[in-house]
Order: C-alpha cells, then sequence, then structure tokens
C-alpha cells in the first residue's frame, strides 16, 4: 500500500506541474498523502470539477454525502428524507436479480443502502445492499478490469463494508478480487488512479 501511495503522490505531482488538474477526490488523497509540498496548493487554487453523474447514481451519492454529514447527525428529519427520497426512485425500477439499472447504479444504491443502515440500524437497508452486490458480482466479475476503475474500486469498498457488517468473509474476498485485478494496471491511469490508492488503503 505504501508503495502505491508515494506513487501516487508523485504521480499527481508531476501532472500538477505540467498544468494538469486533479479532481476532487485525487486532490483530497494528495493533501492527505502530501499536505506540505509546494505545488498542493497550486492544484488546490485550480481544482477539475468532478465527472458529471446522472440518474440514480448521483442521487445515491448524494443520500451517501447527507447521511455522513454533520447535519444528518444532528437532525434525523433530513436523513429520513435523504434515504426515502432514494427508496422511491429504487422501487419502481428494482428487479430482484437485476438491480436498479447500470453498474454505477447498483454500486452507489447498494453504498446508500449500506451508509443507511449504519445511521439507522434497519436491517431492510443491509439487504438490499446486498442483495445489489449480489447481483454486480454475478454479472460482472467475470471480467473485472473490462469494467471502469472507479465504480469496481467503489464495488470493492463496499463489500469488503458489506463483509463485516453482515460478517460474511467472502465479501472481502471478492473486494480483493478487484483490487488484484486492477494491480497491474492502475498507474496506466495515472492520478485518475485515486480511487484505486484510496480502495487499497481502505481494505488493506
Amino acid at each position: 500500500m505504501r508503495d502505491a501511495e508515494e506513487w501516487f503522490a508523485a504521480a499527481a505531482g508531476r501532472a500538477i506541474c505540467a498544468g494538469e488538474r486533479l479532481d476532487p477526490l485525487a486532490l483530497a488523497l494528495l493533501v492527505a498523502l502530501a499536505p506540505h509540498e509546494g505545488y498542493v496548493h497550486a492544484a488546490i487554487e485550480q481544482v477539475e470539477p468532478a465527472p458529471a453523474e446522472h440518474g440514480l447514481a448521483a442521487l445515491a451519492h448524494e443520500v451517501s454525502a447527507t447521511l455522513q454529514s454533520e447535519a444528518a447527525r444532528a437532525d434525523l428529519a433530513i436523513a429520513r428524507l435523504a434515504v426515502t427520497s432514494l427508496e422511491e426512485r429504487i422501487l419502481p425500477v428494482y428487479i430482484p436479480g437485476r438491480g436498479v439499472g447500470r453498474l454505477e447504479d447498483d454500486v452507489a444504491v447498494a453504498h446508500a443502502m449500506l451508509d443507511a443502515h449504519r445511521f439507522g440500524g434497519d436491517d431492510t437497508h443491509l439487504m438490499m445492499a446486498e442483495e445489489l452486490m449480489l447481483s454486480v458480482v454475478r454479472r460482472y466479475w467475470p471480467e473485472l478490469a473490462r469494467h471502469p476503475l472507479p465504480v469496481m474500486c467503489e464495488a470493492a469498498v463496499v463489500l469488503d463494508a458489506l463483509g463485516r457488517v453482515a460478517e460474511k468473509p467472502e465479501y472481502r474476498a471478492r473486494a480483493v478480487e478487484v483490487l488484484e485485478a486492477f494491480a497491474g494496471s492502475y498507474r496506466d491511469f495515472g492520478w485518475r488512479a485515486a480511487p484505486f490508492v484510496l480502495a487499497l488503503e481502505m481494505i488493506s
């Protein structure tokens, strides 16, 4: 893991010095790894907007962010409203064994459902997260590295967390398979490999 972090900090530094702008995720990782490097300040001032998201994935990530915020912890109504808004979008499109839509949607919604379970303790949310990730594994695992690195790294993080919450180590094993699938190619992505480095940090 240390090698990946050092490589990322160096790659991001070179990119910034070459005039590239990091996205918010990569910038946050760089700040954590190399807070005192001079080029970090330049990167903060010229951050690249996060890639636009659409559909359920965008809503699910918003719900996760809300549930993780101080505002939700201080005001339960905010958290309940966020989760309810996602549930209302899921119900009409969810198909057992087929998920809620695209790979990105399934993973993001599973992530949000897991966050909702952590927040409120409702086992229904845990069951939904587990069902969605089982569907993802069935449909997308045969050729892991052919799918987008960011969403597969998020899937790995969700599976690892799900394994701990549900006490099912087989989910962690699936998460490790994602890291292994991209271990030989993540450096090809340059600073955009931030999701891999973060997943490696969270799962190791």
